[in-house]
């Protein structure tokens, strides 16, 4: 494994976590809306159902224990496991942080460009995904991509989604928009 890609990888995964770390909300149960797996990501990989903020708390200690140090400029040795480690911490991280914009009222995302509201998905539902699993089975969507990363400019990523969107593809979106960090993905 590419040292510069562990080290990305490790270096993300600290940063998240950290930013699950400081968020605040207040002490309730919650789960994401249309879901019987409270936090899927985190029960799917753990089977630990986080229900209420104190299990939330469990998750992202165990979510710690994931986290490994940048690798030495000078020093040699195989990334791969803590790469693999810091993959889950994101992933962990970041379905925390998702879980704490729904409590805070921060999600979903709308918007109104030029008139028209815009709503952006941050969790899919299980009804959603049922419904574009059933699609992707039976061919009436033909598949999905994800964009990773900033277009030039915004006429760029219109004409790129409008294609994907033509063609009856599922799209999702994590980049920079407007010179800020967005990681959530939007269908």
């Amino acid at each position: 494994m590419s040292k510069l890609i562990a080290t990305a990888a490790i270096r993300g995964s600290n940063k998240l976590f950290k930013q699950a770390e400081e968020m605040h909300s207040e002490s309730f149960a919650f789960e994401f809306p249309d879901t019987a797996f409270y936090l899927p990501m985190i029960y799917a990989m753990t089977g630990f159902p986080v229900k209420t903020l104190g299990d939330m708390k469990i998750a992202l200690e165990r979510t710690r224990e994931l986290l490994h140090v940048e690798p030495e400029d000078i020093n040699w040795k195989p990334y791969l496991g803590e790469a693999l480690d810091s993959g889950m911490a994101t992933l962990f991280s970041e379905e925390i942080i998702m879980a704490l914009r729904y409590i805070e009222g921060l999600e979903p995302v709308k918007e109104t460009i030029d008139g028209k509201e815009f709503t952006y998905n941050g969790f899919i539902t299980d009804t959603i995904q049922r419904n574009l699993g059933i699609q992707l089975v039976d061919g009436t969507m033909p598949g999905f991509a994800a964009i990773i990363g900033a277009a030039p400019d915004d006429e760029t990523a219109v004409k790129i989604v409008r294609e994907l969107q033509e063609k009856n593809i599922l799209t999702f979106l994590s980049g920079n928009v407007n010179g800020n960090k967005d990681s959530t993905s939007r269908p």
